[in-house]
């Protein structure tokens, strides 16, 4: 592995078990894999009929979402959970996902030539890490022997993972995940996300590169809200899709169009305005007098001082090594100047405004996912923007500003910009 044992969990990806075989190529793995599985068990008597559908069905999931990460990553890890809980009637994520999972991961994982196992931690308060797994050393030349590739696996659709996420507050350094409750509220929530992955599905998208190089799953277009703080009021903001595999956007393309991105220019600072009952000022709102050549360094700021539960005392972490402002200046230099030119906000600093904002922002984002999708206009979420096809720039811009107005009173700012690209267009 590369990188410190923090930046691979940060990198770590729940397990999906709606991964299918497409081709004769993963049909054969699966069953190279149920044969494997079949030699580690002591079993006495055959599986009833639908014990063994049920068993397939989750080897096959799993060796192939194993499958999909070495292809996509080759370092990285799938968490799971052994608790024999979450595979109960009420919370398991499909039919054929029974406490008999947990069996399994452990049969394999007794080999971790087969199966490499982190078991995970729990602390006492909250907290803790998740147990991951990954294929082991044989289970890889299994995989380079089946010569399987990411367009072998496809998904169902029926059984992909759940399109909200309840996240817990946030303790030593990580947070829960929650049940989701079955009330009115999430029902709508559901069918909202579940509009936008159906149109997603039928998309004719495509990448300008070699998706087999470039590691790129053209099927992944399932998207998910993340609510924060164990509240449907904090984050809600849209996750997932293969488009957010890169931090560049630069291979992205609407069948022959390029893309393009837009998004809504200090989107933060101008809804902590709304929020205040104020209508955001003209201009630049990152450009504060004295500190106009530190814009980012601002933007940076300014967002910890939304986001942090207290005043901070300190500059945000990166900010120095990053060399945002010069190295002798003191956090206060930095913070007066803001606080001056942002007085009518100043008493929104340091109360952890950030999720409200963001639920806020991501409401705004689903409103105009929904209306293009009426409109037959393929939009792509970036959390607080959106990548259409470049001949829907125009509409793309001008539905991003009525449904902005529509959402906050006041008049947004959309940004445009061409991911630079270094494929042939």
């Amino acid at each position: 592995m590369n990188g410190s044992p923090a930046a691979q969990r940060e990198r770590d990806r729940p397990f999906d078990c709606s991964k299918i075989p497409l081709g004769e190529a993963a049909a054969c793995l699966v069953g190279e894999f149920l044969h494997i599985a079949g030699e580690m068990e002591s079993r006495q008597r055959a599986r009833r009929a639908e014990d063994l559908r049920r068993h397939e069905a989750m080897a096959s999931a799993l060796v192939l979402d194993l499958a999909h990460r070495t292809l996509s990553q080759p370092d990285g890890w799938v968490t799971v959970s052994l608790q024999n809980d979450d595979y109960s009637p009420a919370r398991r994520q499909a039919p054929f996902l029974t406490q008999r999972f947990v069996d399994l991961l452990n049969l394999l994982a007794s080999d971790p030539e087969i199966l490499e196992m982190r078991r995970g931690i729990a602390r006492r308060g909250g907290g803790g890490e998740r147990t991951t797994v990954r294929a082991g050393a044989r289970l890889l030349r299994v995989f380079a022997v089946a010569d399987i590739a990411l367009t072998d696996i496809g998904r169902d659709r029926s059984i992909l993972k759940n399109s909200l996420v309840l996240m817990g507050p946030k303790l030593r350094g990580s947070a829960e995940v929650l049940p989701i409750p079955d009330t009115a509220e999430t029902r709508l929530l559901r069918v909202e996300v579940q509009a936008i992955n159906e149109f997603l599905a039928q998309a004719d998208l495509d990448w300008l590169g070699d998706v087999v190089d470039d590691k790129i799953d053209l099927s992944d277009r399932f998207v998910f809200r993340v609510f924060n703080n164990g509240s449907f009021k904090d984050g809600g903001r849209l996750f997932g899709g293969f488009w957010h595999c890169k931090d560049k956007l630069e291979g992205v393309c609407f069948g022959q169009h390029r893309a393009v991105a837009l998004d809504y220019g200090q989107m933060g600072v101008r809804a902590a305005y709304v929020q205040a009952g104020l209508v955001p000022p003209e201009g630049d709102l990152y450009s504060v007098p004295g500190l106009q050549p530190y814009r980012k360094g601002v933007k940076t700021v300014l967002s910890a001082l939304l986001a942090a539960d207290k005043i901070p005392t300190a500059f945000p972490k990166g900010v120095r090594k990053d060399g945002l402002f010069p190295s002798s200046w003191k956090f206060a230099r930095v913070l007066e100047p803001i606080a001056e030119f942002h007085s009518p906000i100043r008493h929104l600093f340091g109360t952890k405004l950030c999720f409200r904002l963001m639920y806020e922002e991501s409401c705004l984002l689903i409103k105009v996912l929904l209306r293009l999708k009426d409109l037959g206009v393929v939009a792509l979420p970036l959390h607080d923007g959106i990548l259409v096809s470049n001949e829907h720039l125009s509409i793309g811009e001008s539905t991003m500003r009525i449904k902005y107005h529509e959402h906050f009173g006041v008049d947004g700012v959309v940004d445009v910009s061409y991911p630079i690209t270094s494929y042939n267009l």
